[in-house]
């Protein structure tokens, strides 16, 4: 099942494309000291068309919204990404951003994130190393694959109602697409890599093959510890 997933993510990837402007700030981008926590976004400019730009996967409904409708602990900011999808055998759709940073000295990806009830959905976060140092992830257009990156997946059941902070830490992730890339999570943007190109969000149903999915993630961050 999860193979039919990735086949339908990679197709919905080529119809959207990558965003070109995103490459080039992160091309630019470099860090002499890697910050502590490395912020991917917080969602508090209410803007997802830039700083970083986010791309829906299917027939997603994202947005930015206030925080005040909902009873927030003071670890969660103003606003936050809301999900809304209605799935479809299983398969909800998703939400991806080009990041294109040296993600090495990280150990975890932390997310902020709301659940309206119990069993809302599963999450996985798919993110995608660059190995042939082209800044950028490889499709063959025949068979709508992954062709020379790495991918590499951790997913989380919303079991809760309310807010939580999710810690997945990246030595748990598993290789998606054994036998492309290198199949070692290396992330750098050693010798001209793009490091980590990319990051992913699918959602999944668990209550029917046709449920609604929704939830809120108020912040995206690597962190060192």
């Amino acid at each position: 099942m999860r193979y039919l997933y990735t086949l339908l993510l990679i197709a919905l990837f080529v119809i959207i494309g990558g965003p070109v402007e995103a490459k080039k700030r992160a091309r630019k981008r470099s860090f002499k000291h890697a910050p502590v926590v490395y912020v991917i976004d917080t969602f508090s400019d209410k803007n997802l068309t830039s700083k970083p730009e986010w791309w829906a996967l299917g027939h997603v409904t994202a947005g930015v919204e206030s925080n005040d409708d909902v009873l927030s602990p003071k670890y969660v900011g103003g606003y936050s990404l809301v999900f809304q999808a209605q799935a479809k055998r299983w398969y909800a759709g998703g939400i991806g951003s080009y990041l294109g940073i040296d993600a090495s000295p990280y150990k975890a990806i932390k997310l902020v994130v709301y659940s309206p009830s119990a069993n809302a959905s599963i999450v996985t976060v798919q993110l995608f190393d660059d190995d042939n140092h082209n800044w950028e992830i490889d499709i063959d257009n025949a068979t709508q694959k992954v062709t020379e990156d790495d991918i590499f997946v951790s997913s989380f059941q919303l079991d809760w109602e309310g807010w939580k902070v999710v810690t997945l830490p990246l030595s748990k992730f598993d290789d998606d697409n054994y036998g492309v890339g290198d199949d070692i999570w290396n992330p750098s943007r050693r010798d001209g890599s793009g490091g980590l190109v990319q990051i992913q969000l699918l959602a999944f149903s668990q209550k029917t093959k046709m449920g609604l999915v929704e939830f809120r993630l108020d912040s995206l961050k690597l962190v060192g510890k």
